[in-house]
């Protein structure tokens, strides 16, 4: 596997500077941060509460700190699955990015973060609650293609996805028991392939 260490003034910026250099997706790249810091109350270092959200926020908190990011965090969730939902003022594009691929990066450099202090937890990130309306969206499209596919017989397709949303509209469909899926293609974005069962 090729390695390659870089820098910038973000870490959004560093990010895309080494995806550049090795041109490979942000899929294919096992990401690590390292920042300079000495200021316990910050993301890298230990925090002295147990309580479980509070040390997902302050890890949250302490990486957008780092980013020169203002925003509001909330977490919420128990029992090792976790939800930070972030707000900023007139950031929330940049840090979603394209197609959600900027939050995609900061939710993996965030769980690498995180997992020095909390090694059991998984955590999702949201913009916004952008990643809620962008899955409620395929959802709700994956279930009209389903529709149409049983009543014309023929097959359709959703494509250009990623394997989070592949997994959303197959999870979706899966106690569909007219329909069922598949995923065709070759690359990080393949499609999802619907079709409706022989009576």
């Amino acid at each position: 596997m090729e390695y390659l260490e870089e820098e910038g003034k973000s870490v959004e910026e560093a990010i895309k500077k080494s995806l550049d250099k090795l041109d490979i997706p942000f899929e294919h790249a096992d990401i690590e941060v390292s920042q300079n810091t000495h200021d316990d109350s910050e993301a890298g270092e230990e925090v002295e509460p147990r309580d479980e959200k509070y040390i997902i926020k302050d890890v949250v908190e302490g990486m957008l700190k780092k980013m020169d990011v203002k925003a509001e965090v909330w977490v919420s969730g128990d029992d090792g699955e976790y939800q930070a939902n972030i707000r900023t003022r007139g950031l929330n594009g940049l840090l979603i990015g394209k197609k959600g691929e900027t939050l995609l990066a900061l939710q993996h450099i965030l769980r690498r973060m995180l997992q020095r202090k909390l090694p059991e937890a998984r955590l999702t990130v949201d913009i916004s609650n952008y990643r809620r309306r962008r899955d409620d969206r395929i959802v709700r499209r994956a279930k009209e293609l389903a529709e149409s596919a049983k009543i014309t017989g023929d097959e359709r397709s959703i494509e250009f996805l990623n394997a989070y949303e592949r997994w959303l509209i197959h999870t979706a469909l899966q106690s569909d028991a007219d329909v069922v899926t598949h995923t065709e293609g070759e690359g990080t974005h393949k499609k999802v392939i619907i079709t409706p069962r022989k009576k």
